[in-house]
């Protein structure tokens, strides 16, 4: 019997752990004392996004994750092609609660696990993005 494979687009080519915290630059501090460093935003914007080895983490301020995704964090996965991406994840009957689709592949898609953890998958315009699937 053949082995079959399902074929699976890239959600992304990262994944960052997205939550609030009440103080941004002494969490930025903190963070940094742990080996990260800053990739984009920082102390004088209202979020950070920070890195060390493979570990991605987004620090926001006035607890924007859970006024804007109802939950105290988020899985964020980023730089995938986000029309791939909606296309296969259609067929699962997922319940989108947003859905922002540009043709060009960027975009944003919320959908949550049955936990009720928020799923977030976001591509920028301006950022890398993975368009191809495993086969």
């Amino acid at each position: 019997m053949a082995m079959q494979f399902m074929t699976i687009p890239h959600l992304g080519h990262h994944l960052e752990i997205c939550f609030s915290v009440s103080n941004l630059v002494a969490s930025i501090e903190y963070y940094r004392q742990l080996g990260f460093r800053i990739y984009t935003g920082g102390p004088d914007e209202s979020y950070c996004s920070m890195k060390a080895q493979s570990v991605y983490i987004s620090l926001f301020e006035n607890e924007f994750i859970e006024k804007e995704f109802g939950n105290p964090f988020i899985l964020n996965f980023r730089g995938g092609n986000i029309v791939k991406l909606h296309n296969y994840l259609k067929k699962f009957d997922l319940d989108f609660h947003y859905e922002n689709i540009r043709a060009d592949g960027t975009g944003n898609l919320l959908f949550h696990d049955p936990d009720g953890v928020p799923i977030f998958l976001d591509t920028s315009p301006d950022e890398e993005r993975i368009d191809t699937i495993d086969q």
